[in-house]
């Protein structure tokens, strides 16, 4: 779904309603940037920037995306943020780069890592589980990718691989930019929202005492929501945490407990998936699966769980990855595991994450699943977990759901 972007006209505090956005994401700055012209637009985030996923640390020459590091030039979300001035650069190729992981095009198939040392294929293949030696490396690497523009798997279903030659959280700090000064948004960063309140027909917030909103989006993931004092009919609609563990991950974990001789099977390298929900709706993908996919997302699925059961203490993974990277010679010294704990505990998949959705075998039913779009609702959900389906890639899930709230809010007005 493309977010189709909209010139604002001058605010007349008279005439236009006002729109409070918690959470400065994705999400968050495409329903500002859509609802600019018919409302006066807040957005409130508790982060000292915008950008959500999207975060950027220059470590001496090398940047490291704790999340997000590439997209398609094919996307039109992408294009429409190119608008911005943002400036990007293609992928350098596997030999010019230092990246962990890497993907080239064969077959026309969206995911391919069969250029993954045979080595490493070797060591997962020799029994019913993962060797003992290949398991910290899949835990550690499983969330980032390093390299001089943060190189991560490429996907093969036309245009160019880009990255933002500044980092990831540049490009949305561009985003922020243009939006206060073309559409006159206002934000407001380091600024924690705890609770969200009903003022008769209009919503209160502690952090903006005075200030009342005739609309308010939460573009805001599960877990945060979760920790917020909400009205009951909106807290309604807010994910429960077991539903929010990764539904590609989640299934592969499934599959193994389920099949015992199913790690095996599946490292049979070439071996094909086609996602039920693909099929269904006629994409008809076939997703050529390596071991190490398999390896990242069964980690990223069991740690899910173990989090769920509060057995991973927080910066715990981030502290092993850091361990990792240095031991690779990947990263120097001047990083910090505290850099790393916020996005490390948090979001699993990094460069990976667009993929994992549709790389796990359909072998078994939904192990968990994530909630569907919300239509209608004076405080809608934005926000990739909260997008049309499952399926969808961190920034087009985003897009989707801002795009159906702004469409609501929009018709209000």
């Amino acid at each position: 779904m493309s977010v189709e972007f909209v010139s604002a006209n001058e605010i007349d505090p008279e005439r236009h309603p006002s729109l409070l956005i918690v959470g400065a994401g994705v999400g968050g700055l495409a329903v500002a940037r859509l609802c600019a012209s018919r409302y006066r637009v807040t957005v409130v985030e508790r982060a000292n920037r915008v950008g959500g996923l999207a975060k950027t640390v220059a470590c001496g020459d090398v940047v490291v995306e704790l999340g997000p590091s590439h997209h398609l030039s094919s996307h039109e979300n992408l294009r429409a943020l190119l608008a911005y001035g943002v400036p990007s650069s293609p992928e350098k190729s596997f030999g010019e780069s230092r990246e962990i992981l890497h993907c080239e095009e064969r077959g026309g198939t969206p995911l391919d890592l069969s250029s993954i040392a045979e080595e490493e294929r070797d060591a997962l293949s020799r029994g019913d589980r993962p060797s003992r030696e290949c398991v910290p490396w899949a835990d550690e690497t499983a969330a980032f990718s390093v390299g001089d523009a943060a190189e991560a798997a490429s996907v093969s279903d036309g245009g160019e691989k880009l990255t933002a030659r500044l980092g990831y959280q540049r490009t949305f700090s561009r985003v922020r930019e243009r939006l206060e000064k073309e559409e006159n948004v206002r934000f407001a960063l380091d600024t924690t929202v705890a609770s969200l309140r009903r003022q008769g027909e209009q919503f209160a917030i502690d952090p903006l005492p005075g200030e009342f909103f005739d609309a308010v989006v939460l573009a805001c993931p599960p877990e945060a929501l979760s920790k917020m004092s909400l009205p009951e009919d909106v807290m309604a609609r807010v994910p429960t945490p077991e539903q929010t563990v990764p539904v590609a991950s989640s299934r592969t974990v499934l599959c193994f407990r389920t099949v015992p001789d199913a790690l095996r099977r599946l490292m049979n390298p070439g071996t094909h998936f086609t996602s039920d929900e693909d099929d269904a709706r006629g994409y008809r993908w076939a997703v050529v699966i390596s071991p190490t996919v398999l390896m990242l997302s069964y980690v990223d699925g069991e740690r899910a769980e173990r989090q769920l059961r509060g057995e991973v203490p927080p910066g715990e993974l981030a502290r092993s990855f850091l361990a990792s990277l240095r031991r690779q010679r990947l990263l120097s010294g001047c990083l910090t595991a505290e850099q790393l704990v916020e996005n490390a505990d948090v979001h699993v998949g990094g460069s990976l994450h667009a993929f994992h959705k549709g790389a796990a075998p359909p072998l078994t039913p939904l192990f968990l699943s994530r909630p569907r779009g919300v239509k209608g609702g004076a405080a809608p959900l934005v926000g990739e977990a909260y997008g049309p389906t499952v399926l969808r890639a961190w920034m087009e899930g985003a897009c989707a759901s801002a795009a159906e709230a702004a469409r609501t809010l929009n018709a209000r007005s």
